[in-house]
């Protein structure tokens, strides 16, 4: 079988590595495959987050906890008589997901989402609806650690690492 240079790369570098403490006397050979497995396969805070879905209703609830928000400019903003078409625009995609009650997600390892999702909240900061310290709230929501085997999407076993370091 034909393992991705990545991995085996990754294998070699951690079982040399590892050998340096003392528990393992130098020699590579005396890193256990399980020791390999664990490191590859559990959150690594050195690498970037992977983002994941947050429900709609969360982002709704974490606006509405925000004590300045600021109902009234929002409502005037969202007033068909208001001039600026866009703040109306945008004050109206505030006050919909402000009164979405579904359960549906928002997924921000979309790229397309996460650009308009930004460039709304941006837009209603600038206008001074929102407060700009709502944004890092959601985001720490949607950020998630993650392995070494899930940022570079290679799958590791103890087959693998176990034929891998045998040569197979």
């Amino acid at each position: 079988m034909t393992y991705p240079t990545q991995l085996i790369d990754k294998i070699t570098e951690l079982a040399q590595n590892l050998a340096l403490t003392p528990e393992f006397g130098g020699d590579p050979a005396n890193v256990p495959d399980w020791k390999i497995l664990e490191i590859l396969t559990t959150d690594d805070a050195t690498l970037p987050p992977r983002l994941t879905p947050v429900p709609a209703r969360f982002i709704r609830n974490t606006l509405l906890a925000q004590p300045t928000l600021d109902w009234a400019r929002l409502l005037i903003a969202a007033e068909p008589s208001n001039p600026n078409q866009d703040l109306r625009a945008l004050a109206m995609t505030a006050l919909g997901v402000l009164s979405e009650a579904s359960d549906s997600d928002i997924d921000f390892a979309d790229p397309a989402v996460a650009s308009l999702f930004n460039q709304v909240v941006n837009a209603l900061e600038a206008a001074g609806l929102i407060n700009p310290a709502v944004v890092p709230l959601i985001m720490a929501q949607s950020a998630r650690p993650q392995s070494w085997e899930q940022h570079t999407g290679i799958p590791v076993t103890p087959d693998t690492i176990a034929q891998i370091r045998a040569g197979n």
